[in-house]
């Protein structure tokens, strides 16, 4: 059974990136966020894949201010990617959060 989004990556810390992230534009997602997210949960994501952690048809909807009052984030970090996850990915569903400050 795939995990929900909104608690995959929940406590995962991602400020020690914060440079790489504070880059991203909402839109497609790139390789850079596969890397990002195998050194940090050790699952193989790929953006190129069709099945598994597959980032095809991912869309990064939001990069910038984490905003408590419309997203189920953690307070305690200052910034929100949000990243939308297509079909293929059968191992997570929904949306994925990193947090970072």
């Amino acid at each position: 059974m795939a995990k929900k989004g909104v608690n995959y990556l929940y406590g995962i810390d991602f400020t020690d990136r914060k440079a790489i992230l504070a880059t991203i534009s909402v839109g497609p997602v790139h390789d850079i966020i596969a890397t990002l997210l195998k050194e940090k949960t050790n699952d193989q994501w790929e953006r190129l894949t069709t099945e598994g952690y597959s980032l095809v048809d991912a869309v990064v909807e939001y990069n910038g201010v984490n905003d408590l009052t419309t997203r189920p984030t953690i307070s305690s970090y200052k910034n929100i990617c949000i990243i939308k996850l297509g079909e293929c990915c059968t191992e997570v569903t929904g949306r994925i959060y990193l947090h970072y400050n």
